[in-house]
């Protein structure tokens, strides 16, 4: 249980911290060539979960092209498909990062550009002007994102069962896999499940009050 925590959290992280600045990009400075990036964005959507992860199989398989990559610079070859926690955790953030990237682009697009260029007249930098008016705002944004991205990592199983198998690196989305499909264990399953929406309905009652909220105050 502890270790589903620690990657979904870790994935979330990552994902932010990488999702952000994209979106940021897209929303603040595409001009006119936002629709090519949008597209882009949504490319990973025409491509299913399973083929994505298998690319990353082949890219990190004691052969592939990463070992490769780091064998120019000396390293040595890598079991990255043996049980690294990071690679399970690189995976869901390569599987999810679009699901965060557009709440955040339609977040940070809904921003007033007026309300940008009172806190340059009011003398405010890039920085601050980011720091003090697009961060704040932005905030339910971020709150989607995380909410969106974390909720189907945490009954994930897929993506653990191919770029580790390992139980060392089991989530409880594999413990839930297993004991169903294991005979005489689905009352096991059946609790993992119950235990997993129990650990979820908080976060998703939380989201529905604060968007609740906002959208009182907006109006």
């Amino acid at each position: 249980m502890l270790r589903t925590f620690a990657y979904v959290i870790a994935a979330s992280v990552v994902a932010l911290v990488v999702g952000y600045p994209v979106a940021y990009f897209v929303a603040r400075f595409s001009g006119r060539r936002r629709v090519l990036f949008l597209v882009l964005l949504l490319a990973p959507f025409c491509v299913s979960y399973m083929m994505r992860m298998l690319a990353w199989v082949n890219l990190l398989e004691v052969d592939g092209l990463v070992n490769h990559t780091l064998g120019i610079f000396g390293v040595t070859p890598v079991a990255w498909l043996s049980g690294q926690p990071i690679t399970v955790v690189l995976g869901l953030v390569y599987g999810y990062i679009p699901y965060m990237i557009l709440p955040l682009y339609a977040g940070l697009d809904r921003i007033d550009n007026s309300l940008l260029e009172a806190a340059r007249d009011l003398g405010a930098g890039r920085f601050s002007t980011f720091r003090r008016v697009t961060l704040p705002m932005s905030r339910p944004a971020i709150l989607t994102g995380l909410l969106i991205v974390s909720l189907p990592m945490f009954g994930d199983y897929f993506t653990n069962d191919l770029l580790s198998g390992s139980p060392r690196t089991s989530m409880l989305g594999n413990l839930i896999n297993t004991a169903v499909t294991t005979p005489g264990e689905a009352a096991e399953g059946a609790a993992f499940v119950l235990l997993l929406f129990a650990l979820l309905i908080p976060p998703m009652v939380y989201y529905a009050r604060s968007t609740s909220r906002r959208s009182m105050v907006e109006a």
